[in-house]
C-alpha cells in the first residue's frame, strides 16, 4: 500500500497508518497533514578569478 501524502510503498495498511502518525502527524491547520518544508539549495559558490601577477 501507498502513503497518499508521499507515496511511500508499505506492506499493509497498519504500516500505513504507523508512517502517517509518525511522519504525517495532523496538524493545527484544520486537519491538513504537515509536510515537511522543501529543503533549501544553496547557490553554488562562483570560481575565484585568478589573475597573473607582474612579469617577472
Amino acid at each position: 500500500m501507498k502513503c497518499d501524502v508521499c507515496g511511500q510503498e508499505f506492506a499493509n495498511s497498519e504500516e500505513v497508518k504507523a508512517h502517517k502518525e509518525r511522519d504525517h502527524p495532523i496538524g493545527e491547520n484544520g486537519g491538513e497533514p504537515e509536510m515537511a518544508p522543501e529543503p533549501v539549495e544553496e547557490p553554488e559558490a562562483p570560481e575565484p578569478v585568478i589573475r597573473p601577477g607582474p612579469a617577472r
